[in-house]
């Protein structure tokens, strides 16, 4: 019971220092005007001391590359070009076996845009990116741009933003306000309750992962030699299973 204590502390150490590390990149971003239908968008970013985050350029086989993702780019405008960057360098990787790009120092991304739609209102955009220590972490940001006011900010997600707009346009009505906002927190709830019934099931499809089957055996082999009877040796499996 001690080793199985020791092992349960390790674990939830190991998770309490991934969840204080949120994400060691730290973004500010802009967007100017350059003339009637021309905008330039620009992302800073510092990362931690001994993080690094990986290029767009970054080839495949190996950690996953900074994508750019435009939720309302259909119909509504075009990039010039690709996102310009800041300084990088290009290192083999041992374990996947290919050349990694990857940022040196402060980041900083440049995108020149097109607007195309003269009622476009907005710009919306996702960064998808991956930075690593001694472990990886993944991480995306969400950046709305507005186009009238060039004012920016960071959302959870672009489906609230869009319910935000609709309910600003009604405020002149208090009813239908108070009917949407009950509405938003009900589905809230209703969302809440599907990813938490989706992590479920994503961790019993963990189990059946390649990377799992060796450590199959070495679980079992461990309660067997730890437990002096079959009935202990089943308790202690359960205590570890729930834990």
């Amino acid at each position: 019971m001690r080793n199985l204590a020791y092992l349960l502390f390790f674990l939830v150490s190991l998770v309490t220092v991934q969840a204080q590390i949120t994400n060691p990149a730290k973004w500010q971003t802009k967007i100017e005007k350059k003339s009637d239908t021309e905008y330039t968008i620009t992302w800073d970013a510092i990362v931690q001391d001994g993080w690094h985050m990986y290029s767009q350029y970054t080839p495949e086989g190996g950690s996953l590359p900074l994508e750019f993702s435009y939720a309302n780019l259909k119909g509504n405008y075009q990039l010039i070009g690709k996102a310009k960057e800041s300084e990088t360098t290009t290192t083999f990787n041992p374990v996947f076996e290919v050349d990694e790009t990857y940022f040196v120092g402060p980041i900083k991304l440049v995108q020149d845009i097109k607007i195309t739609n003269p009622t476009t209102e907005n710009i919306q955009v996702e960064l998808a990116y991956q930075v690593c220590e001694e472990m990886c972490i993944s991480q995306s940001n969400l950046f709305v741009y507005d186009l009238k006011t060039l004012e920016t900010k960071e959302v959870k997600n672009f489906e609230d933003l869009a319910a935000t707009t609709v309910d600003t346009k009604k405020d002149s009505d208090t009813t239908d306000t108070t009917v949407a906002t009950t509405g938003n927190t009900k589905e809230e709830k209703k969302g809440l309750f599907t990813i938490f019934f989706l992590a479920f099931l994503s961790g019993f499809a963990a189990l059946l992962t390649p990377c799992v089957f060796p450590m199959i055996p070495m679980t079992v082999s461990f309660f067997t030699k730890q437990s002096k009877t079959r009935a202990k040796g089943i308790k202690n499996a359960i205590i570890y299973g729930l834990s």
